[in-house]
């Protein structure tokens, strides 16, 4: 039997990883990652909050301290059981979404990414009518069903989907900080497992919320460290962050809808350098990011500032061909020139781009960005002799 006092204690603990938590989703910033990772985080934060909420709700009836009515308790006790899995499913979505799973392309896997949720929802459901997952009886006081143990099943098929894919993600990806991402997440799964089994030791109350609010404390320390990937100046994404990128984007790769890998170096950078000096020059280099930016992010690409005054830019063709891999780097040109006008400039900025078109999913990442770097200098030495 708990004591009162470490009841208290516990309670107390509960308020603070909600304050926690709720610190967490005001420091969330969508500016360090992708839209739909950062709405994941913050609706596994506010499933969190919830299930904290419903947990100690229970707990003070459990213990006496409440008294709700009998159908107000029972509802508790089936949001807070169905809050549990929720929070499962939530870290899987986050973590399908943080390795750039594209389910949105089939209703199938959408299906199955809801499927042990679901399952989990209908038995609460009947468990209303027949006890068979838990009941509460006369006097408020909840009693496990003969088929309990589907509920963490549920929850455990999601924790084997985010191992089985963070594992297959820490082999396959080259980059030893993505490496240590998916290991990351591994470590998480381990250790909520493992905190859940511990459960058990406790008598009426829960210590799971400690293993759910730890999962998302190294979820958003992850997010944080996404900063590694910006480039400070451009505020485009860095080398590193395009090579792991591209690793992801591999598997992709087919003839049906080819990816372009593009490569551009800005044009006489060094007499702008040397001309008007480096601030200038840093100038320059915000208005070259600026105009790749406005026309890739309208053809849903992806950009970044690859080193020094060379940028690149990936492109898959999904328009049947209404697009040809020119025209975007004559799109790019044009904004330039628009922004140099507005800019007033004492130089005209230009660029030379060279492209390879990515079908072989077989082929090394960097041997593709080492043929588009060729086809650039070749412009590169073409734009020299005009």
């Amino acid at each position: 039997m708990v004591s009162m006092s470490f009841l208290y204690i516990y309670l107390i603990f509960n308020i603070a990883l909600s304050l926690f938590a709720a610190y967490i989703f005001f420091r969330v910033s969508p500016d360090l990652v992708k839209k739909n990772e950062y709405i994941a985080i913050k609706v596994f934060i506010v499933a969190f909050e919830a299930y904290l909420v419903f947990n100690t709700l229970w707990t003070l009836q459990e213990y006496d301290i409440l008294a709700l009515p009998h159908a107000v308790f029972v509802a508790v006790c089936f949001l807070s059981l169905t809050s549990v899995v929720y929070n499962s499913f939530c870290f899987f979505a986050f973590t399908m979404i943080h390795f750039d799973f594209r389910f949105n392309v089939s209703k199938k896997a959408i299906c199955l990414g809801f499927a042990p949720f679901f399952v989990a929802f209908v038995l609460l459901v009947i468990s209303l009518f027949n006890g068979m997952i838990f009941s509460v009886t006369p006097d408020n006081h909840i009693v496990n069903g003969p088929a309990y143990i589907a509920l963490p099943l549920c929850s455990f098929v999601y924790f084997i989907v985010i191992v089985r894919v963070s594992v297959q993600k820490a082999i396959r990806l080259r980059s030893k900080y993505a490496r240590r991402d998916a290991l990351g997440l591994t470590a998480c799964v381990v250790f909520l497992v493992g905190w859940v089994l511990l459960d058990d030791l406790f008598d009426r109350i829960t210590i799971i919320p400690v293993a759910i609010f730890a999962v998302i404390f190294v979820l958003f320390t992850s997010m944080q460290q996404s900063n590694i990937y910006t480039d400070a100046l451009t505020k485009m994404n860095n080398r590193r962050k395009t090579e792991e990128y591209l690793t992801g984007l591999s598997d992709s790769f087919s003839e049906d809808a080819p990816t372009y890998l593009f490569m551009c170096d800005i044009n006489s950078f060094k007499q702008i350098n040397d001309s008007y000096g480096h601030a200038e020059g840093d100038e320059a280099l915000i208005m070259v990011s600026n105009a790749i930016k406005a026309v890739i992010s309208v053809h849903k690409g992806f950009a970044a500032r690859y080193g020094g005054d060379e940028f690149i830019w990936v492109w898959r063709c999904t328009d049947a061909g209404k697009t040809a891999p020119d025209t975007l780097i004559c799109e790019i040109e044009e904004r330039l020139k628009e922004i140099c006008g507005e800019a007033k400039k004492p130089y005209a900025l230009s660029f030379s781009a060279g492209y390879v078109c990515c079908t072989d999913p077989q082929r090394s990442v960097y041997a593709y960005i080492k043929e588009a770097d060729e086809r650039m200098y070749e412009r590169k030495k073409e734009f020299h002799r005009t």
